[in-house]
């Protein structure tokens, strides 16, 4: 679970420093792309003008009249300028192209659509182009540049340093931010179970305590009740304890509990719970169990607690008392099966017996007391 938790933390993060990444890189990319297209359009309107004057100083100098056939004648000598260049008339027809970059006609007639200057892609490549007026005249001449990505790749490239960095730290805090968060979660999760486990277990022998074991034993015995599954309680109570207290004092006492706690818990292992109600006193929860099933385990647990239990190089002859009760074959709801449970453990401590199993005589026996403290309930 917790890896899992790491994996999608860091997967989350991750991917959004990746997309991150990739949207400010197309967005430089973009930033990129557009200020060499603005520079491909100062460029073309300088030399615009430049054309524009040295046509006029050319005629000027030849004492030509400024006509179509000496703009061709003008525009013959340039056949090996880099750039394009059309004559056009104020209705937009084309008169003469210099074919420099295999601008034709068409692509004139696509490009300039009557505006002086802008950029277009035709046939996956991008041209821009810059018109002036040639004073005087009808005729319009245009320059036109087909662009290279080399500026916009070059002015791309300068970023890319920057980026490489930027993609380093992302990476770096992605991995970082990751850890703590994993194991911040870490952290409270465990105190969360911490505390969990500590509100509901007792400190000493780490077995449920009394509020744990009766959220359980309530939804089980419903469920006996209602299915008809057996579930069985065994109570145990530890002859003597008093006098381990007094004589060998507190540790030693705490000692022995765990001890038999342990061995309790050995012997139920997966098969139900073990929860300590009292200072001598155990109970064992076993769901799907019936009476003749709870009185094996009960045995077990005789014969491993009887044996002689060392604590600290002194041996122990520990003995105590069984009583067991089942659902729904003694009771149908969670207080008949606890009260009839201390019935009779107190049946096993009254008469000596190791283990007494509940049967209905001894509800009558007991029924005067009960009768008794429920009049005294009453009164009160």
């Amino acid at each position: 679970m917790k890896h899992k938790l790491k994996f999608k933390l860091f997967f989350s993060i991750f991917s959004a420093s990746l997309i991150a990444l990739v949207f400010f890189g197309l967005v430089a990319y973009d930033a990129a792309i557009n200020t060499s297209y603005e520079r491909e359009a100062e460029l073309l309107d300088g030399f615009s003008d430049h054309f524009v004057l040295h046509l006029l100083s050319d005629l000027k100098a030849k004492k030509s009249e400024l006509n179509q056939d000496s703009i061709n004648e003008w525009l013959h000598h340039y056949k090996k300028t880099a750039f394009g260049l059309a004559i056009f008339t104020n209705e937009g027809d084309t008169l003469n192209i210099l074919k420099s970059q295999n601008i034709t006609k068409y692509f004139v007639t696509q490009l300039i659509e009557n505006k002086e200057s802008g950029s277009r892609n035709l046939e996956h490549q991008t041209y821009t182009w810059n018109s002036r007026n040639i004073p005087g005249s009808p005729y319009h001449i245009a320059v036109i540049h087909k662009v290279s990505e080399e500026s916009a790749r070059s002015f791309f490239n300068s970023l890319g340093v920057p980026l490489i960095i930027t993609a380093t730290l992302l990476l770096w805090l992605t991995t970082w931010v990751t850890i703590y968060l994993t194991s911040l979660y870490d952290r409270l999760n465990k105190q969360k179970n911490e505390l969990e486990f500590q509100a509901q277990h007792d400190p000493l022998t780490k077995m449920i305590n009394r509020s744990l074991y009766l959220q359980l034993l309530g939804p089980l015995c419903d469920k006996s009740d209602k299915q008809n599954i057996p579930l069985s309680l065994c109570y145990i109570s530890i002859n003597n304890f008093k006098d381990v207290n007094c004589t060998l004092g507190h540790d030693f006492a705490d000692e022995l509990l765990i001890a038999i706690a342990n061995r309790c818990s050995a012997i139920v292992q997966d098969n139900g719970y073990v929860a300590r109600l009292g200072a001598a006193e155990f109970a064992i929860i076993l769901p799907d169990h019936n009476t003749n099933e709870a009185r094996i385990f009960a045995e077990g647990i005789l014969k491993d607690i009887e044996d002689d239990i060392t604590i600290n190089n002194i041996k122990l002859n520990v003995s105590v008392n069984i009583g067991i009760v089942s659902s729904p074959e003694h009771a149908k709801n969670m207080e008949e099966l606890i009260q009839r449970a201390e019935i009779a453990i107190h049946n096993a401590k009254k008469l000596g017996s190791r283990i007494t199993i509940f049967h209905s005589d001894l509800l009558k026996s007991y029924q005067p007391n009960l009768n008794l403290i429920s009049l005294k309930s009453a009164g009160n």
